[in-house]
Formats: C-alpha cells, structure tokens, sequence
C-alpha cells in the first residue's frame, strides 16, 4: 500500500468518526429538548398545585363565610344596613365622577377673589374705551377698532348671556381672555370648555344628590366660582364652543336671569336646607363662543329671543400684531358700579330716534315676528349705545345683533323681502348689516333659496 492509499484510508476513517459524532450530536440535543420540555411541565405542575392550593384555602374561608353569614344573617343584615348605605353613596359618587356628571363637593367657605378698585377716575366712557382699545393693540397684539369695542362693553354690560360667533380661529375666545385683563378682571373670568352630550344643569353647575343630602357641583368650578364671586367686579363665565351641546338644556336653570324680572333672583339648587338658594350677583354675566357645523347644535329660538350675537369674520392679518409675553397684569379694575355707569346707563330717545327705530321694524320681513322682549332689548341698547356711538352706527350694531341672528327663512318671496331690507340698511349707512344681508343672500341662493343668519359660521 503506497502512501496515497494511507492517506485516503485515513480520510475514510475520519469522515466515518465524523458521521458518528454529529449522530451523537443530534441524540443528544434532542434528548435536551426532551428535558427543558419536562423541565417546563414540571413547572407549569408546580405552578398549577400552588394556584389549586390557593384556591382551595379560598374555598375553605368562603364556607366559613357562609356559615357565619346563615347562623347570623338576621343581625349583620340590620348592622351592615348603614354601611351598605354609605358605600352607595361612594359607589354612585365614584361612577358619577368617572362619567364627569359632577364632582366631590368643595369647600363651601370660599374667600372671595381680591381685587383693588380703580378709585377717583376721572376720564369718560370714550377715554376708557381708548384705554382698553390701546392696551389690546400695544400688549396684546390686537387692533380693534373703538366701535367694536365700545358696542362689546355694552353688550356685555346690558346682557347676562352675549353670545360670539363666527368660523373657528376667528379670536372669539383669546378676545374675551385679553379683553378681561385690559378690564383688570382676569380673576374673575372662568372659562367653562362645553363638552359633547351635556343635557342638564348636573353638567355644567352641578346637582343635589338626595342620598349624601347635599349639592355636589360639577368639574367645571362653576359652583365655587359663583360662591367666591367678588360682586364689586364684573364676573365673566366663557362657555367655549357653547353649542357643542344644546345650550338651552344644560343652561336651561340661567335662561330666566336673561329677563328684566330674572335679574338679582337667587338660583334654586333644589336643595331641602338653608343652602337651596345660590345668590346671583348682578355683576355676573355669560360670555358664549358658538361654531356652526356637523358636530354642533342649533341655538334655540327661545335663545335668540334674548341675547344679542355679534358676528366676526374673518381675521384681516394684517391687523395681527406682537404680542407682548412680558407684560404685566392690570392690578386695579373698575367697580361694577363705574361701569354701568359707563355702558349700561342710558337716555331717553328723542322723536327722531324713535322715528329711526320704528324705520326698521316697518322693513323687516313679514313673517319675521319680533317680541316684546326684543324689541324692549333693541331699545335699550339703542339707548344706551348713543352715548359712545353715533346714530348710524348704534342702529347698524342692534340690527347685526338682535335682529339679523335670528333670520330664517325660504323661497324667493323671502328672499326679496330681504333684498327690500338690504336696500333700507344701505340707504341709511348701516355697512355692517348691509354686508351680513349681502352675505346671507348669496349663501341663501347657493342653498336652495334657503336663508340662515347661521350658514354664514
């Protein structure tokens, strides 16, 4: 056998070794398989005897348990009657928070909000506006224009509720927040976010829960907020996107105050103590941002029937200015006193201003039948706006406002009634009416002859 031939036997043989290794390789992972397989069996037994044990220790202590439960059934039944009773009281309290229907009741001795008072002031309505109106436009970044401003100051002095509408981003709310630091009241403004589904008065202020024999107010802080109330001041309440649900249900206990006999009535909170009124201060007053679309409500005609709705269009951002983060807190405000004296204070119309306000009710559409309330409101403005507006302007707000709002209507007979309306506010000046008609008619004929003061939102 020459040398190559060794060799090949030798590699031969190795192969062979080589062959018989893997095969006792493979054996043996195999039979570690098999093992960390009965490894984890044993396991999952081990596991399965200790939760059967546990179980039957539970089993045990159950029908002892129930032993005890037969043997003494009559008793522990009339002990435990209290607190099966006060652990309903924690179980409805529990579910009520969890679905946000009111909250724990606060601490009913609540300090009033401190503010100091603007003492000896010696400017005018007009100089005050221009107060407001510069500080808006130098630390806030706002332009508005004085009529704007004087026409919001008095529709918010005259009217427990003013509602603001227009297209979302319009600045309906960021108004309201800086307008109430240029008044110096921030500290009175509570902004109330209205969520969809409310349906009740438990929603916004709270209810009286007749198994713990108290009021248990809502997570809005609208309850502690009307008892803090420093009634010197104005108190603003901001419901924003106030028609995410209907208004006139969960705001249904507050539509009363918006009527000359509601005003200084105290709040019924069904309450069977010394607690069941709630002091309404003259002083408050609801501020209302409403957006017309699929996901928001209708504002009731009982509604409309009695506030005013101030229109914004579209920002001009050319208007938009800096706004300066710096800037300090107004410390000192008016008296509520000073401003009605400023914005609600009023005289009487002469005979040609009776004679411009009766103008407008002999155009209006004929089926557009306006109440004694709207009418009474229309006036008073009228009256009270004279003192900062001119004629034209004070009658061109209350019809934007009081009257325009609450147009609807359909076909081409309403239409031209309209388009007569048109022609009177355009003959007498009265621009910003003449533009929202405009608008409400070019909306109405691109819907089917179908006119709403609200398809403009």
């Amino acid at each position: 056998m020459n040398k190559s031939q060794k060799l090949e036997q030798n590699l031969t043989q190795l192969n062979l070794e080589l062959q018989c290794l893997k095969q006792q390789k493979s054996e043996r992972e195999q039979v570690l398989r098999q093992l960390e397989l009965d490894i984890a069996k044993s396991r999952q037994i081990q596991d399965l005897d200790k939760e059967l044990a546990f179980l039957q220790l539970q089993r045990d202590r159950l029908k002892q348990e129930l032993v005890l439960l037969q043997t003494t059934q009559a008793d522990v039944f009339s002990q435990s009657m209290p607190k099966l009773k006060q652990k309903l009281v924690e179980l409805s309290s529990f579910i009520h928070l969890l679905q946000g229907d009111y909250a724990a009741n606060a601490n009913q001795n609540l300090d009033s909000i401190n503010i100091q008072a603007i003492n000896h002031y010696q400017l005018s309505a007009h100089e005050y506006v221009d107060e407001v109106k510069m500080y808006l436009a130098q630390e806030c970044g706002r332009h508005y224009s004085f009529e704007q401003l004087a026409n919001l100051l008095v529709c918010i002095q005259l009217n427990f509720l003013t509602i603001l509408a227009g297209s979302p981003g319009t600045g309906k709310t960021s108004l309201i927040y800086y307008l109430s630091e240029a008044l110096g009241i921030e500290k009175q403004l509570l902004k109330i976010s209205v969520a969809k589904g409310w349906g009740s008065q438990a929603d916004l202020l709270g209810l009286f829960n007749p198994l713990k024999g108290e009021f248990q107010s809502a997570t809005t802080g609208l309850y502690e907020f009307l008892q803090k109330n420093n009634s010197d001041f104005h108190a603003w309440v901001l419901l924003d996107e106030a028609n995410l649900s209907p208004m006139e249900h969960y705001w249904s206990s507050f539509l009363g105050f918006c009527d000359p006999e509601g005003q200084g009535q105290p709040l019924d909170l069904g309450i069977n103590n010394e607690q069941r009124y709630l002091p309404i201060g003259n002083n408050l007053r609801f501020i209302a941002t409403v957006n017309m679309d699929h996901t928001t409500e209708m504002l009731s005609p009982r509604l409309l029937d009695r506030v005013p709705v101030i229109y914004f269009d579209k920002i001009d951002y050319s208007l938009i200015g800096q706004i300066n983060h710096y800037r300090l807190a107004r410390e000192k405000a008016l008296p509520f006193s000073k401003t009605m004296t400023f914005f609600g204070e009023g005289a009487s119309l002469s005979s040609q201003q009776q004679q411009n306000l009766q103008q407008i009710f002999q155009h209006l559409p004929k089926h557009l039948s306006l109440s004694a309330r709207k009418y009474y409101k229309i006036q008073h403005y009228y009256q009270v706006a004279n003192r900062l507006l001119d004629d034209a302007n004070a009658l061109d707000f209350a019809i934007a406002q009081f009257i325009l709002p609450v147009i609807q209507g359909q076909g081409q007979t309403f239409k031209q009634q309209l388009q007569i309306l048109t022609e009177f506010t355009t003959q007498h000046n009265y621009q910003h009416s003449t533009k929202l008609l405009a608008n409400i008619i070019n909306h109405g004929e691109q819907n089917y002859d179908s006119y709403n003061f609200f398809d403009l939102l």
